[in-house]
């Protein structure tokens, strides 16, 4: 089992760090290029790929969500809505008294999977794991 941990944690750190890598050669790449170009990714004639810069892309999104109620009240009132809702804090309230065992109609509980956490990564390790995989010392698959 100790095996098993050391290669999940192995696997985060070298994860991370790639992750890392990943961000920064974007970022880099993504300055010298503008929209619309394109550049063929090869490694010793072997194809990897296309790396591309698109166009950016529009988007909408309600960034004060009582001055579109009040322009759309204005603006076509046939399109709003009236609804009955329970307040937040009670609802909370509900679901703690459900959980402690009050049987409440309308709530369902459910009890989820264990799950495998992993805490405590080493930031610093990547060198370290990665000379033990390359020795062998450490196998996290193929």
């Amino acid at each position: 089992m100790r095996d098993e941990a050391a290669r999940i944690a192995a696997i985060k750190i070298i994860k991370d760090h790639l992750t890392k890598l990943d961000r920064e050669s974007r970022d880099e790449l993504a300055d010298m290029m503008e929209p619309g170009d394109a550049i063929g990714a090869r490694l010793d004639g072997l194809k990897l790929g296309k790396v591309s810069m698109r166009e950016g892309s529009l988007s909408a999104s309600i960034a004060d969500p009582a001055a579109f109620l009040a322009w759309v009240k204005d603006d076509r009132p046939d399109e709003i809505q009236v609804t009955e809702s329970v307040r937040e804090l009670h609802v909370k309230n509900c679901l703690d008294r459900a959980k402690e065992g009050e049987i409440i109609p309308g709530i369902d509980l459910r009890e989820s999977a264990p799950t495998l956490a992993l805490t405590g990564v080493a930031k610093n390790a990547y060198g370290d794991v990665l000379a033990a995989v390359r020795s062998g010392v450490l196998e996290i698959g193929a």
